[in-house]
């Protein structure tokens, strides 16, 4: 194969940039994987509410829905907190399954920007280290 071949990328699918669909193709495959993991050792909805500070998150956005501060301390910045609380509101789904929401489009944001700044190999490595591409699926 000539030089000029291997420089405009024919023959090598590594010197081609990935796509936005590939990349999405790995943030979904990673999530499925990951979720299929904690499936097969553990009780998903028992990892998610135990996963960092989302029981906290979840604490504050129930508050916030029933609009009773009784007995909380906020140690989270409440934004995220009233997303939920607006999102469970909106859609009559639980606090959980709207931080799942709300946290699945997060990531799926992130690794869209991540894409657009610094393109396909960025943001697939980007999504194959980030906890947080995978954690919310």
């Amino acid at each position: 194969m000539s030089q000029t071949a291997i420089s405009e990328g024919e023959g090598s699918g590594w010197k081609v940039e990935p796509t936005i669909g590939e990349v999405m193709r790995l943030v979904f495959l990673s999530g499925i994987l990951f979720t299929a993991t904690i499936l097969h050792f553990q009780n998903y909805r028992s990892v998610v509410t135990n996963f960092g500070d989302s029981a906290g998150y979840t604490a504050i956005a129930s508050s916030i829905r029933h609009w009773d501060f009784s007995g909380l301390h906020i140690k989270q910045f409440c934004g995220y907190p009233y997303a939920v609380a607006a999102l469970s509101v909106l859609t009559q789904v639980s606090e959980q399954s709207s931080l799942l929401l709300i946290s699945s489009v997060s990531s799926l944001l992130s690794v869209v920007f991540a894409y657009r700044l610094w393109g396909g190999w960025i943001a697939g490595l980007f999504c194959s280290i980030s906890t947080g591409c995978n954690a919310h699926f």
